[in-house]
């Protein structure tokens, strides 16, 4: 496995090449000078990089009910932020980005109201276990029993969604949940999820590797920060794209950007659920780089929001998304 920056031309993209979003260009400007990651220290990236983030995903708007509560299942109990809009139709659990290091309900607070409101649904934070504090399985645990309590507290349609890490995270969920027999979401909403920690070597890695936001060198730290052993890269629970079978999975709408250096391998994890009999769309935004779901300073129908809220409702209906 790949744990160092690849070499090559491609990995030596400049930034000031790429044809991005004018909120993207500026943010990428800003954080190619004082990026809030560059540490390489959790406590020190979660200082810098936290309060950052939940700037990035706008104001707060009101919510009819914002609770603060433990959740859990099977022995595993955690915090969760929970956001219930009048009339709520079906259930939301969101299951943050971060590298499995960063972030948080407090940080993804807006995000969550925005969902909640557009959507007209309850949605379901957890605070999961973050590392290296809690090392690998924490977090799926963690997302696995978000998943069957929310199943169980509301009832009627309910869904998953996540970035980055969370979206990684909420496939290791439906695949734990097949094991074990727990509920199957409705549907799932995937924005640039982590695919396989095992290798870095795709065309987008190779090309997008350093420069932009997510590096190679930062997704060695987060994967080395995850696994107790980097064996352990090979589980599915960690690289999804490996599991022998997707055919559980729940229907998919794949959120991804063109100038991540994850982009290839979600498109991959695209055709293996599409194999599968699994019903995946996606879209690849034009312009955009890892982190910009949900991003305040970009439009719902550039950032995602819009057709992750499409597709929520449709599952929330009970349509077939």
């Amino acid at each position: 496995m790949s744990s160092a920056p690849m070499s090559g031309p491609e990995a030596a993209v400049d930034p000031a090449s790429l044809t991005l979003h004018p909120f993207i260009r500026e943010l990428v400007d800003r954080l190619l000078a004082t990026s809030p990651l560059a540490a390489l220290d959790p406590e020190t990236m979660r200082r810098a990089n936290d309060p950052v983030a939940r700037v990035l995903f706008g104001p707060v708007r009101a919510v009819e009910r914002v609770e603060d509560r433990t959740i859990g299942h099977g022995g595993v109990s955690l915090p969760a932020r929970i956001f219930i809009p009048a009339s709520a139709r079906g259930a939301l659990v969101y299951l943050h980005g971060g590298g499995y290091v960063l972030g948080g309900p407090e940080v993804y607070d807006s995000l969550c109201r925005n969902l909640a409101l557009d959507a007209g649904c309850a949605v379901v934070c957890p605070d999961y276990r973050l590392a290296p504090e809690h090392k690998f399985p924490a977090a799926v645990e963690d997302a696995h029993a978000a998943l069957v309590w929310t199943a169980g507290e509301f009832g009627g349609p309910m869904a998953l969604a996540g970035d980055s890490a969370g979206a990684t995270l909420s496939l290791a969920a439906c695949l734990l949940a097949g094991e074990r027999g727990g509920p199957r979401p409705a549907g799932q909403v995937l924005a640039f999820p982590s695919t396989d920690m095992s290798s870095f070597d795709t065309a987008s890695h190779r090309h997008y590797g350093r420069g932009l936001f997510l590096t190679l060198e930062l997704l060695a730290f987060f994967r080395d920060c995850y696994l107790s052993d980097p064996t352990q890269a090979l589980d599915p629970l960690v690289s999804p794209l490996r599991a022998p079978d997707l055919s559980g999975q729940p229907p998919t709408r794949l959120i991804l950007a063109e100038h991540d250096l994850l982009r290839d391998e979600a498109l991959a994890l695209a055709r293996r659920l599409q194999e599968a009999g699994v019903l995946c769309e996606t879209t690849v935004q034009p312009g955009m780089i890892h982190g910009f779901f949900g991003m305040h300073g970009i439009g719902p129908e550039e950032n995602g929001l819009a057709e992750a809220v499409s597709f929520l409702r449709r599952v929330f209906r009970g349509e077939n998304p």
